[in-house]
């Protein structure tokens, strides 16, 4: 499509979201226009995402069917992708190998730029395999954790989101405030992988997901002190509900063993 239509690839029927006034129905109408410059959208791409490469061990890792599901049936994702299409000599790639760089090895993931004399060429996606599962050991309990399906639909959105705003020439930074832009494209991206697969989540609790790895940013410090002013607690007691709040969304026990 021509840059600023998007045309509606699948077109959907939404049943109401739990503790959200927005009606995806609308959301998703064909005859709606997106907005490359500002983030803004009202509707997603028809064009396939042909120059998007996954590695074979990405796509045979745990997020390799979680992004089969976004590529195949999520038009708020594909809407992302739009600047990888055939027509823009762009390319993406989407790995599967430990994060190596010291100063992030903290990090679920990666987005990293090639350029070649001065142009961007190519940027690609990094999951780190050791940061799938993790393992927390409590009295004599042994409990094993994987991330889970909605908490890796948000890393490769958030991935996602960084790779689009690289192709539109808008550095993130590490505070994330960039983020604050793309809020709803990333809300929408998940309620509709919410949608689509049935996985049950409200909307307050999508919302929560979209903060994860914006934590720096100046919209979730505000978020978290209006709770604490709502609540009338204190922000690091706020801050601590949220974490644990997030850690139950990110993460699925699959097994318990006593040590």
């Amino acid at each position: 499509p021509e840059d600023g239509v998007i045309i509606i690839k699948n077109p959907k029927t939404y049943a109401p979201v739990p503790g959200s006034s927005i009606d995806l129905n609308n959301l998703f109408n064909p005859n709606m226009n997106y907005n490359p410059n500002t983030g803004s959208f009202m509707a997603s791409v028809g064009s396939s995402p042909n120059t998007i490469t996954p590695s074979p061990d990405f796509l045979a890792s745990p997020f390799g069917s979680v992004y089969n599901k976004l590529v195949s049936q999520n038009n708020s994702f594909l809407c992302l992708l739009d600047k990888y299409n055939p027509s823009k000599k762009l390319s993406l790639n989407l790995i599967y190998s430990e994060i190596q760089n010291n100063d992030i090895k903290n990090f679920d993931a990666q987005t990293t730029s090639t350029y070649i004399n001065g142009v961007l060429s190519k940027v690609s996606i990094q999951f780190d395999p050791s940061k799938v599962i993790t393992t927390i050991t409590r009295d004599n309990l042994i409990n094993t954790y994987e991330r889970s399906e909605i908490g890796k639909a948000t890393d490769i959105i958030h991935e996602a989101l960084h790779a689009y705003s690289t192709a539109n020439n808008i550095p993130t930074g590490a505070n994330h405030n960039v983020f604050n832009e793309y809020r709803d494209l990333m809300i929408s991206t998940l309620l509709e992988y919410n949608s689509d697969n049935k996985l049950g989540f409200t909307y307050n609790q999508i919302n929560e997901l979209a903060y994860k790895g914006t934590t720096n940013s100046t919209e979730f410090s505000t978020y978290i002190q209006t709770l604490a002013n709502t609540n009338k607690t204190s922000y690091n007691t706020e801050l601590a509900n949220y974490d644990k709040r997030l850690s139950d969304l990110n993460w699925s026990l699959i097994s318990t063993k006593t040590n």
